[in-house]
């Protein structure tokens, strides 16, 4: 692969997914990272991507290759069998970075931060004033409240927490909860990774709405069958809980935030659709 070429490296990642494609591993561009929950599991797949790196005549460079470990950094992160925390190297770039001169600097501090965002509580609200001073018609003067809000973003990347990775085999738990003028959920949209293909435990206040998905599609009120279809995708059980026992989601509901929601544009495919219907309406469709 000749340097230079715009889509070189784009070229050379699709490359090795093909080749490595029904291997177990990860790979960026020209790092390849093999994890199993064991050592036994780790070893059987090493072996294979191996084999598979023998078979396509691809050399590994012994010098940077390490094995066995549990920890590694990786895409900026470090990788830890406790979760996952933000690379040390760039924890030390963003402690040893001077207040900001001016605009471009400014930006590449945030940039910097934003990557690691995960791991700052209210990261938007944290950064709002900093981002203040990127606005078009904002004058540019560095004073102290900025020097104070730059110092303590510093100070809390410094000191991240780690994160737990998900673990599938323990049950989703969506707690909902709606007003007349807001919705204290946005879960099954937000963490749709999480809950697609697992068993999820739904809590709501509303005791009708028991009744309601528990009905065979076609004997639901016309207006309700669209949403009760789009629910079908998940493997969700419902379970009625009084609302002073929904402290995160009643709350939500009653203090909402006024916003338009984020619209997300992303292809759907429909792979398999369940439906209930009566046995006279399934002889006319035969």
């Amino acid at each position: 692969m000749p340097f230079g070429i715009n889509t070189a490296s784009e070229v050379f990642q699709r490359t090795m997914q093909q080749l490595f494609t029904s291997h177990p591993s990860e790979i960026i561009v020209d790092d390849i990272l093999v994890w199993r929950r064991d050592i036994a599991e780790h070893d059987y797949n090493f072996e294979k991507v191996l084999q598979r790196a023998n078979e396509v005549n691809l050399k590994l460079n012994t010098k940077k290759c390490k094995f066995r470990l549990e920890s590694v950094s990786y895409v900026g992160h470090q990788f830890t069998k406790d979760g996952l925390k933000p690379d040390e190297d760039k924890i030390k770039a963003i402690k040893e970075m001077t207040a900001p001169d001016g605009p471009k600097a400014l930006q590449r501090f945030l940039g910097m931060v934003n990557y690691l965002h995960k791991f700052i509580d209210n990261f938007s609200e944290k950064t709002a004033l900093l981002r203040q001073l990127l606005n078009k018609d904002t004058k540019w003067s560095w004073d102290v409240h900025y020097q104070v809000a730059f110092v303590k973003l510093k100070k809390e990347i410094s000191n991240p927490p780690v994160l737990k990775f998900f673990n599938p085999a323990r049950q989703v738990v969506l707690s909902i909860d709606a007003s007349k003028s807001g919705l204290g959920a946005r879960v099954v949209k937000t963490f749709y990774d999480f809950t697609y293909g697992n068993k999820v435990v739904l809590e709501t206040d509303h005791k009708p709405l028991i009744t309601i998905v528990k009905k065979p599609l076609h004997v639901a009120p016309a207006r309700l069958q669209q949403r009760l279809l789009q629910l079908q995708r998940y493997d969700l059980e419902f379970f009625y809980k009084r609302g002073s026992d929904l402290f995160v989601a009643d709350t939500l509901s009653r203090a909402y935030i006024n916003e338009k929601p984020n619209q997300e544009n992303h292809d759907e495919f429909e792979v398999m659709s369940v439906e209930s219907i009566s046995p006279t309406r399934m002889e006319e469709l035969r």
